[in-house]
């Protein structure tokens, strides 16, 4: 759970900066100010209700927004998907999602209208490192949490940095409960830990990507190797 009741209170008692917060609670400076400014937009004031605990605090400044039941969406077969793609002839992504899509109206899939940001994880943190450094962080970490739904690919590949991990765990705070977060990675789960760095910040992170999350680990040859193997086959088969 968010510091929150901790960030407001150094703020409005102890009257340190929002940088002097970030480093005691281990976020950043434009963190505290969010904090701050999501404090006035849900009409509180400090000090805070004396009924208000940290849960309520909590779902009064990030509201998590309405979700279908489990029943109503149904997990894509990515095995089911796979074999469609090898045994049925002219088939696509494309075909099977429409298939999909008409079978499941709530099932696991971007919408029309909905936004959608991709970016490797090397990509993604050299964004954020520019835009620490040309003072635009808040807003590039606006604009992520505004994404409805976010795919990193390649995650962990590389050990974080002190930057990198900080940021990253701004972007999981402000999308965890109200907006999707795709991962892919080639290292498994439990490996994302130690790369991750920091024990307290690693911990923060997948404390908000674990929990309440769908994990599909997949086995089998790379994809990019049966295709360089099947145009091989191709271009011997025309010699």
């Amino acid at each position: 759970m968010r510091q929150l009741r901790e960030v407001l209170r150094l703020y409005f008692e102890s009257h340190l900066t929002p940088r002097q917060i970030g480093s005691i609670c281990k976020v950043s400076k434009s963190t505290v100010q969010r904090y701050l400014e999501r404090l006035k937009s849900a009409g509180l004031s400090w000090p805070l209700p004396a009924d208000l605990d940290d849960v309520a605090l909590e779902r009064r400044l990030f509201p998590p927004p309405p979700v279908a039941s489990p029943e109503q969406r149904c997990l894509p077969d990515c095995a089911a998907i796979h074999k469609e793609l090898k045994s049925r002839k002219n088939v696509t992504l494309q075909l099977l999602w429409e298939e999909y899509k008409q079978a499941n109206p709530l099932g696991y899939a971007c919408r029309d209208g909905s936004s959608v940001l991709y970016r490797s994880a090397a990509k993604l943190f050299r964004d954020l490192a520019e835009a620490r450094a040309d003072g635009s962080l808040s807003r590039l970490l606006e604009s992520i949490a505004r994404t409805d739904v976010l795919l990193v690919d390649d995650f962990a590949m590389a050990p974080l940095n002190d930057d990198e991990r900080r940021s990253f765990l701004e972007v999981c705070d402000d999308r965890y409960g109200r907006r999707s977060t795709v991962l892919t990675s080639q290292l498994p789960v439990a490996s994302w830990h130690a790369q991750i760095g920091d024990p307290t910040i690693a911990d923060s992170i997948l404390d908000r990507l674990v929990n309440n999350a769908y994990r599909i680990e997949m086995n089998g040859e790379s994809i990019r190797k049966n295709k360089k193997e099947a145009a091989a086959k191709s271009i011997g088969g025309r010699s």
